[in-house]
């Protein structure tokens, strides 16, 4: 009932009306509810009286728009209603609605016509019961529009002049013409007085009611951010969207509007999908990588969609789904639960073919040669058509990897292991092998050792290898998923997990992750390479960017990411700078190449007297070098050049407005006038700043805050950043964001006009985020993840829309809700329409 308070319910008993107090049987720890110690009567409430903390008003002045609680219908002609209902107890000793309780009354105000006045005392005066009637007329365009309209009919009335809601005959025109009525005039008089005291009171008590609704409305809000932010902290980025929509009903603030057009999914690089009700036990990749098989500790195997998230079909079984596999053709899935029962579908749900293991116990799938493989426990076979018996199994193209009587074959190859129970994976010409030390051994198809993967705390749940062969993945019970490098036998990447992990799969390109493990959620990890690191990167201003590599080679990019062109040169570069058209390499030997962008040609070579190892460009095309000695040396557009000094070990620089802004190792910072070499030392420490685009704001970052400055270094501000250093800023091109990001692993977002922080979003396995840039359009954020995904490249983007685009927040919620297919439940989602397919059933003969 909307008229109640959360933790409450009105039903009826007898007559009467009981609210059942839900909140005291929850902190009582009851639950039966039906209890007398959780019953309570409503209070009995006269019909003039306000429901504090419940009502919108007093029930028998209630207008129908604001029993209704139609708050945006609420205005002056609401007030009009009330007047209405107050002259029609002076006229007829009543108010216009009656009952036994404010519930009954409000009712009727919302459900039936008021009564006319003089229809209930025949006494009155028509002229003022004419007016009574009109301000209770249900349709609000017919009352009058203020209350300085009645006022003006009560006047007429009191001078004896024309009321004009009352149709007056001739006789009654002259009569009032020619009598005078003091007495009447008196208490008309007093009329207007209580009217106007009551118009008064029911507009501070209607400003009361907005202001609670507001309050109650932020409340809300504020509930579905706290969801939206735990959804992201759980990479939960569909849910997420969602609830962020749903703030903005209630209300439509910086955080909620910021975090609708955030699309941080890519750059956490970590997604999960929410789908089962119990454990993911197993995971296969479609063979169009475009969707993902799962089996599931509810006993029942999903396909789902990657890019939307949502169930395309199922199998349900009695037991847990504990292996799942696509054919080679994606037409067709293979199922094994628990009980050893194995199961052939298309994708229509025909069941294609079924067989029983002997006993229950773990196993395993395979497709190769167009047969379906499936094991069972040792020495046990397989009844119908899948004559196999095997511990473990693993699919090697046209072969299968067999773990058999605690040996593992490929054929007639036999691979030498340590005796006992293995995990099994094929990719390309490697075989992953591991056993019970926690060991992975590595094999070519011939039984040639490749090498030893070693890391794992306990026991190896799963393997995967890429197609490709160049990297292989593994699920533990330490609690860890990792990646690892074939070619240079290490470990390239660690995806720490609150839970044990239980299986893991790669997508068919190898640049995707889908790991099982004890959640109710599907966990899909990009481990794609990223382009460049943290000194090699620049944005374009032209849209796009350009990153050096560590074979030497300089790559221009798309803003979607596609390599465009290579620039060659005779080494790496560790260090990019970029002004209009001119590209500066800083090479490793020490020589800067200068490269036009109009023409993709080198344009010139500019060596020094001692290596260079940074660069970047002023406003007006010189170019300001850092040599191996930490002495600065300009090199004007005319080619001359003149040192700046020396300040010792740098961290870092920016150039703005005729300056170079220099934070030394120390934390001490220095600004240089680039004309005359002139250096001021700075007051602030700094972990890292940011200068805006336009040089207005400069913000300097320390432990647990960031404080704002403009250009004369006059304070302006600070932003908290609780429980980490800002180590790395950056301003968006407009200025009206502040990115940060520090040892948290995580990038912060705060939007300047208000100073909130507006987006905390973590970057997965990320032990540090630094190197953050804006494109020069505003709608990418590159972030450099640095820790246990530094090795796979760790450049990551994040994209940004643009808040003033955004849909109504009305119509984005329901567009979000219809397309993820959920409902809202609370503060949480549940499903809103049932899965395309759908199997079940006992298995039936081959």
């Amino acid at each position: 009932h909307r008229d109640l308070k959360p933790d409450n319910v009105m039903v009826g008993q007898f007559g009467e009306t009981v609210v059942l107090d839900w909140g005291l049987a929850k902190a009582r720890g009851e639950k039966d509810l039906r209890g007398p110690a959780v019953l309570r009567k409503a209070t009995a409430m006269r019909a003039d009286q306000t429901i504090e903390g419940y009502a919108l008003g007093t029930p028998s002045y209630m207008s129908p728009e604001q029993a209704q609680g139609h708050l945006e219908e609420i205005d002056e002609r609401s007030d009009v209603w009330s007047l209405g209902a107050i002259l029609f107890e002076l006229l007829t000793g009543r108010p216009p609605y009656q009952g036994d309780s404010a519930y009954s009354i409000v009712s009727k105000v919302i459900k039936e016509a008021p009564p006319k006045c003089r229809e209930v005392f025949r006494s009155a005066p028509p002229e003022l019961a004419a007016v009574a009637d009109k301000c209770l007329t249900r349709d609000r365009k017919l009352r009058y529009g203020n209350a300085e309209e009645i006022a003006k009919e009560i006047e007429a009335y009191q001078a004896g002049g024309d009321v004009r809601a009352y149709r007056y005959s001739s006789w009654e025109l002259l009569r009032r013409f020619v009598q005078k009525h003091r007495a009447l005039t008196a208490v008309t008089g007093l009329a207007v007085v209580l009217l106007l005291l009551a118009l008064f009171a029911i507009r501070r008590e209607s400003q009361q009611v907005k202001a609670s609704l507001l309050h109650a409305r932020h409340n809300l809000a504020q509930a579905w951010l706290s969801s939206a932010h735990a959804a992201e902290h759980d990479f939960f980025w569909h849910k997420a969207e969602i609830f962020y929509a749903a703030a903005r009903v209630q209300e439509d603030g910086p955080e909620a509007r910021w975090g609708s057009v955030i699309e941080a999914s890519d750059a956490a690089g970590v997604t999960r999908i929410a789908g089962p009700q119990g454990w993911v036990l197993s995971t296969a990749f479609s063979p169009d990588g475009k969707s993902v098989l799962i089996g599931g500790g509810d006993g029942v195997a999903r396909i789902l969609d990657l890019k939307e998230g949502r169930e395309l079909w199922r199998l349900t079984s009695v037991q847990p789904i504990e292996a799942v596999a696509f054919s080679a053709d994606g037409k067709r899935v293979a199922s094994r639960d628990l009980a050893g029962l194995v199961r052939l579908h298309d994708l229509n749900g025909q069941l294609l073919g079924s067989a029983t293991c002997a006993a229950r116990g773990t196993g395993s799938l395979a497709f190769a040669k167009d047969k379906l493989y499936a094991s069972c426990s040792p020495a046990l076979t397989i009844e119908g058509p899948l004559p196999f018996a095997a511990q473990r199994l693993a699919s090697c193209g046209e072969d299968v990897l067999v773990d058999q009587d605690g040996a593992v074959r490929l054929g007639n190859v036999r691979f030498e292991v340590p005796a006992g129970a293995h995990e099994l994976a094929c990719g390309g010409q490697v075989v992953a092998i591991s056993s019970a030390d926690k060991i992975i051994r590595l094999f070519d198809p011939t039984g040639k050792a490749l090498g030893v993967l070693s890391g794992h705390d306990d026991r190896i749940a799963h393997l995967a290898v890429s197609k490709d062969g160049r990297r292989v993945a593994s699920a533990s019970a330490d609690r860890t998923v990792r990646l690892w490098s074939v070619q240079h036998l290490q470990q390239r990447a660690l995806l720490p997990r609150a839970v044990p992990a239980l299986w893991v799969d790669f997508s068919p390109d190898g640049q995707t992750l889908a790991v099982g493990e004890q959640q109710s959620a599907l966990l899909v990890w990009d481990v794609s390479v990223g382009h460049g690191a943290a000194s090699s990167f620049t944005f374009l201003s032209g849209g796009g960017y350009v990153a050096a590599n560590s074979a030497g080679e300089i790559g221009r990019y798309s803003e979607k990411g596609e390599l465009q062109n290579r620039f060659a040169e005779e080494g790496p570069a560790v260090d990019l700078a970029v002004h209009g058209n001119d590209l500066a390499a800083v090479l490793e030997r020490g020589d800067v190449s200068m490269w036009d962008l109009s023409s993709n040609l080198r344009s010139r070579t500019i060596k020094f007297d001692e290596p260079a190892r940074e660069a970047i460009f002023l406003a007006d095309g010189g170019l300001v070098v850092r040599l191996a000695s930490n002495r600065l040396r300009l090199r004007m557009p005319s080619g001359e050049q003149r040192d700046l000094g020396n300040f010792g070990e740098m961290a870092d620089w920016e150039s703005s407005k005729g300056y170079l802004y220099v934070r030394l190792a120390t934390g001490k910072m220095l600004r240089i006038e680039t004309q005359t070499g002139a250096v001021q030392p700075l007051q602030q420490q700094a972990s890292s700043f940011a200068i805006s685009p336009d040089g207005t704001r400069i913000a300097f970052g320390s432990a647990g805050r960031i404080q704002l400055f403009d250009d004369q270094l006059l304070f302006h501000g600070e932003l908290a950043m609780e429980g980490a250093i800002a180590s790395s800023l950056a301003f968006s091109p407009k200025s009206a964001l502040l990115a940060a990001a520090g040892p948290d692993g995580a990038a912060h977002l705060y939007d300047l006009d208000n100073g909130a922080e507006v987006a905390r979003l973590p970057v997965a396995g990320a032990t540090q985020v630094s190197g953050l840039a804006f494109s020069t359009d505003g709608a990418l954020l590159r972030l450099q993840a640095v820790g246990s995904t530094s090795a796979l490249g760790g450049v990551r983007f994040m994209r940004l829309g643009d808040i003033s685009n955004l849909a109504k927040p009305e119509d984005a919620l329901q567009t979000l809700l219809a397309d993820h297919g959920v409902e809202l439940d609370g503060t949480a989602l549940s499903p809103l329409i049932p899965p395309v397919q759908a199997v079940s059933g006992p298995p039936t003969a081959p």
